[in-house]
C-alpha cells in the first residue's frame, strides 16, 4: 500500500485504491483534489512512563546532536518512574533534564565525531508513525530550583521531514507566559495562545486534535486555538509522523531545568 501522502494535486488513477479524494469546484471550471490517506491504522497508546517502554519509543541508546545552540539530545538526561515535583495528580512519570554541567565537566562526552555541544537536552520519539487522532500530554513546563524564567523550548509535537516537513506542535518557551500553537506544511504557521497561570509551575493536560482538514489546540480539555484546511502544500498536515518530545536550551541558558510529564497518549479517530 502506499505508506506515505502527497500534498500535490493527484489526477491518477493508479492510486485510488489505496486513497480517498476529495475535489470541489475551483474558479468555477477546474476540478480540484486532493488525496486524504486511509490506509495508516496505528492504534492508540497511553504511556504514564513507569517504564521505558522499548515497544513504543526508540531504543535509548539514540544520540543526536542538535545545534544553535549545540545540544547533545542523550537518554541519560531520562528519568523513568521518577518522582513528580509539585502537586501533581500522579506520584511519579517522566522526568527530562537540561543541563550545561556535563558538557562542563567534561566536554569530550559531548563530543560526536568530532562535532562538541554545550548542552546536553531530552528527546524521545516513537518507533511508529501516526496519522489522525488527538495527542494528548499532562504535563509541567520547564523549570529549576530559582525560577521558571530561563530560555527552553520544551514541545509535544508530531513530526515527519521526508518527502515535506510536516509538523504539528504545542510548546512551550521559557520566560513567555503563553502556548505555542504550530505547525509546517512546510512552512511555519504559529499562534501563541496566552496563559492564566505559569506552566513551569502547575500541571496541566495540553493536547491537539488533527483531522483531515482542521487543527485544534486544547488546555484541560478546553478549546483554545482552531485552524481550517485542506491537506496539501501550505494547508493542514498531511504526513504520517512519529510522536516526539523534545526538551532543550536556548541561547543564554545556564544551570539545569527539568520538565516533569504525568503521561503521553495518542487516541485515533475512528
Amino acid at each position: 500500500y502506499q505508506r506515505r501522502v502527497r500534498g500535490d494535486m493527484i489526477f491518477s488513477s493508479s492510486i485510488l485504491f489505496n486513497s480517498f479524494f476529495f475535489c470541489s469546484l475551483f474558479l468555477f471550471s477546474n476540478l480540484l483534489c486532493y488525496q486524504v490517506n486511509t490506509k495508516i491504522k496505528a492504534s492508540g497508546f497511553y504511556d504514564n512512563f513507569h517504564t521505558n517502554r522499548s515497544d513504543l519509543w526508540v531504543p535509548s541508546q539514540s544520540y543526536r546532536i542538535l545545534h544553535i545552540p549545540k545540544t547533545l539530545m542523550t537518554p541519560q538526561n531520562l528519568h523513568f518512574n521518577a518522582t513528580l515535583e509539585g502537586t501533581p495528580k500522579f506520584e511519579t512519570g517522566l522526568v527530562a533534564l537540561v543541563s550545561d554541567e556535563p558538557c562542563l565537566s567534561n566536554p569530550s562526552a559531548c563530543c560526536i565525531e568530532g562535532d562538541c555541544a554545550k548542552y546536553t537536552g531530552s528527546h524521545l520519539e516513537t518507533q511508529t508513525e501516526y496519522l489522525y487522532g488527538t495527542f494528548e500530554m499532562y504535563s509541567r513546563a520547564g523549570h529549576n530550583a530559582t525560577s521558571g524564567d530561563i530560555p527552553y523550548l520544551m514541545c509535544l509535537a508530531t513530526y515527519n521531514s521526508d518527502p515535506s516537513h510536516n509538523e504539528i506542535d504545542v510548546c512551550f518557551h521559557g520566560g513567555d507566559i503563553s502556548m505555542h500553537c504550530t505547525y509546517f506544511s512546510p512552512d511555519i504557521k504559529e499562534h501563541k495562545y496566552p496563559l492564566n497561570f505559569d506552566s513551569s509551575k502547575e500541571y496541566h493536560v495540553y493536547a491537539f486534535k488533527w483531522q483531515t482538514e482542521s487543527l485544534e489546540w486544547f488546555i484541560d480539555g478546553n478549546l483554545v486555538y482552531q485552524v481550517t484546511g485542506r491537506p496539501v502544500q501550505g494547508g493542514i498536515p498531511w504526513e504520517p509522523s512519529r510522536v516526539v518530545i523534545t526538551f532543550r536550551p536556548l541561547e543564554g541558558f545556564a544551570g539545569q531545568a527539568k520538565i516533569d510529564i504525568g503521561y503521553v497518549s495518542y487516541t485515533p479517530i475512528t
